[in-house]
């Protein structure tokens, strides 16, 4: 192919003249500007995902998309059918309420339901991809990027001892597998085989997440600690009727890690102010605090309430 162009001597171009197979076209100037600045869009986007997963060794199931956590870069040329990525290796399409049973590994550059899952789990459980902005608390994505890959390496070597112990690993690897998988449902099944066995020994069956009609709440939910060190937080009780009295008492607590209330009985709603204090020896990882609210309503019974916190310790 033979171009040939013209151009004034001032440097203005008014139109290209191209010359292929014999055809004479003629191509304004705006349009060679619009062409430029759309190859120089895929040039800096080719960039940016070659710099992403460059380093990353992908799954079989990994679907590449033209996406950040930071941006999305809104082009026909680069639109995708996100249904296609919500489908596991069968072609069966995932369930949004799937509750943190995931049937594929992910890792960077997957896209689905499960990925916005997994970056919700992570956030609530003190290991945030970012204090604002995507992938934040109420801010997830359906991206699996960079973000998400050191929040859940952190988690990884949080519970080292069960996901990277066996392996021989020291650090995390920042992608969701098997063991991981395994992991974080055996976990999330022992904090409600807690708060079962608690209700056996109450005259009223607890219920979960401040479902019942008394509440408590603890502030800020998520608590970072260093060994040998103390915070404070706020535990919130809002009985329904302020004359009905409660006592309060923590579950199971893992080793070095203590909970102190300025006061644990009384009547009414209450602001009572919390400490958490670790040892230097205590455990290491992300550990959901249960708070046992007991209110003795105006018939005499007594019910119960858990409301829980998480406190990581690094």
């Amino acid at each position: 192919m033979k171009k040939r162009t013209r151009t004034h001597t001032n440097g203005f171009v008014p139109f290209v003249l191209v010359l292929s197979l014999g055809v004479l076209s003629f191509i304004t100037s705006q349009q060679v500007n619009n062409i430029q600045e759309q190859k120089n869009i895929y040039d800096e986007v080719e960039e940016e995902i070659f710099e992403a997963s460059s380093s990353e060794i992908l799954s079989s199931e990994t679907t590449k998309v033209v996406l950040t956590e930071d941006e999305f870069i809104e082009d026909e040329t680069f639109s995708m059918d996100i249904t296609s990525s919500l489908e596991d290796t069968s072609g069966n399409l995932l369930d949004s309420t799937f509750s943190l049973k995931f049937i594929r590994t992910l890792g960077i550059g997957n896209v689905g339901l499960d990925v916005k899952e997994l970056q919700k789990y992570l956030n609530r459980n003190g290991f945030l991809l970012s204090p604002i902005g995507y992938g934040s608390p109420d801010n997830e994505t359906i991206y699996f990027g960079p973000r998400t890959k050191e929040a859940l390496r952190k988690f990884q070597e949080a519970h080292s001892d069960k996901i990277l112990d066996p392996f021989e690993l020291v650090e995390g690897t920042g992608f969701l597998g098997k063991f991981t998988i395994e992991f974080i449902s055996s976990y999330d099944t022992s904090i409600q085989k807690e708060a079962e066995a608690l209700a056996q020994v109450t005259e009223k069956p607890i219920l979960i997440d401040n479902a019942a009609t008394h509440s408590c709440s603890v502030t800020p939910y998520v608590q970072k600690l260093i060994k040998s060190q103390s915070k404070a937080r706020v535990l919130k009780l809002e009985p329904v009727n302020e004359s009905l009295s409660f006592n309060i008492e923590t579950g199971e607590l893992p080793d070095g890690l203590s909970v102190s209330f300025i006061e644990t009985e009384g009547v009414g709603s209450r602001d009572i102010d919390v400490t958490l204090s670790t040892t230097d020896d205590a455990s290491e990882g992300s550990f959901n605090i249960i708070v046992i609210y007991r209110v003795v309503e105006d018939n005499g019974n007594t019910v119960s309430i858990i409301c829980q916190l998480n406190v990581v310790v690094e």
